[in-house]
């Protein structure tokens, strides 16, 4: 139970830590996010091996709790990584597509180059 404990409280303090991240925009807050949502969801792997749930007591069966945690956990995977994760390969892909339309801009005028200079080299 005491697993379970700290699983809601971490829960608890990553989701407030994360609001105030959204606003402040901190590297190291950001970075220390990270090891928080690792550290809770090794935790509440931890959880489920030990089968020790805290709302049982009142009557919640231990499967909706765990469920409860495993969204919870899903949600804060999604908000922190997966969501900046898809805008950062949107603005990769951006930068290839100009990459691309530069290099074939630059074959163009390579091949008029050649076509339209008769230079000779004389050994």
């Amino acid at each position: 139970m005491i697993f379970m404990i700290i699983f809601w409280a971490l829960l608890f303090f990553i989701l407030v830590l994360y609001i105030i991240n959204l606003n402040v925009k901190n590297k190291k807050l950001d970075g220390f996010l990270g090891f928080l949502i690792l550290i809770q969801f090794l935790l509440f792997i931890l959880t489920i091996a030990t089968k020790d749930p805290l709302f049982e007591a009142i009557g919640l069966p231990k499967e909706y709790e765990w469920i409860g945690g495993l969204l919870a956990s899903g949600f804060l995977l999604w908000a922190y990584y997966l969501g900046p994760l898809k805008e950062r390969i949107i603005q990769t892909e951006k930068k290839v597509e100009n990459i691309d339309g530069k290099l074939s801009e630059i074959k163009n005028d390579i091949s008029f180059i050649k076509d339209n200079c008769r230079i000779t080299i004389k050994k």
